[in-house]
């Protein structure tokens, strides 16, 4: 009955030393502690026979929301060889706290990590791995605590081996209380230095004779 939010069975037939199960979906728009039970003499059957007293409780909890982050590049755009720090904001949106705050951030081709980063950003273990076939660095936060309703900060050099745009995607960001949260990106704009040629033509003369000398400036295609 929706209105007394009361369930009951009638007319139902039970084999001899038999069980039979029912199923019922609840939910609960509140957090709390909530014990259902089955009165003393609520079970009854055609021969008089009645039940004991049961119960059990189910316990709601909040919802827990996954942490949120950010990332950016703070020197934006920088010169090939230039440090550009990686800012990364770590926010709990809860008003309880988060452990196992944990992310990675695969940094693309040509971007390197500048040297290593403090290890114990974010209450957590922060570290720089390399594959060895790709050479990609990855920079990953494992086991980070955030206090309720807090943020942190992360903050790693990065440096670029030749100019472009280098896109950056973190993967999901994580803590034992809740599910992934989403990934955060950001762009760095690299800028190659400026290329410059000479050459003299001709490039052997009679003393007193005419050589042409030609400077050649290129801007690089990656930029």
């Amino acid at each position: 009955n929706s209105e007394t939010r009361e369930l009951r069975l009638t007319e139902g037939v039970l084999a001899a030393n038999s069980t039979c199960l029912i199923q019922v979906p609840i939910t609960s728009s509140s957090a709390g502690t909530y014990e259902n039970c089955i009165a003393s003499g609520a079970l009854t059957n055609t021969d008089g026979f009645t039940n004991d007293r049961a119960c059990d409780s189910l316990v709601v909890e909040d919802m827990v929301n996954p942490p949120t982050i950010t990332k950016q590049f703070l020197a934006d755009p920088v010169m090939v060889g230039e440090v550009s720090p990686i800012r990364f904001t770590i926010t709990n949106p809860n008003a309880t706290a988060l452990t196992g705050v944990s992310f990675s951030d695969p940094l693309p081709s040509g971007l390197v990590v500048s040297s290593p980063p403090n290890p114990t950003q974010c209450n957590g273990l922060i570290t720089v791995t390399q594959d060895p076939d790709t050479l990609i660095e990855t920079i990953t936060l494992e086991d980070g605590d955030l206090a309720a309703n807090g943020s942190c900060l992360i903050t790693v050099g990065a440096k670029a081996t030749s100019g472009g745009l280098y896109e950056n995607v973190t993967s999901n960001v994580t803590s034992t209380e809740s599910g992934d949260g989403e990934p955060a990106s950001d762009t760095l704009t690299v800028i190659a230095p400026p290329e410059i040629t000479k050459t003299f033509a001709p490039d052997s003369i009679t003393r007193g004779f005419t050589s042409t000398l030609t400077f050649t400036i290129s801007n690089p295609a990656e930029n």
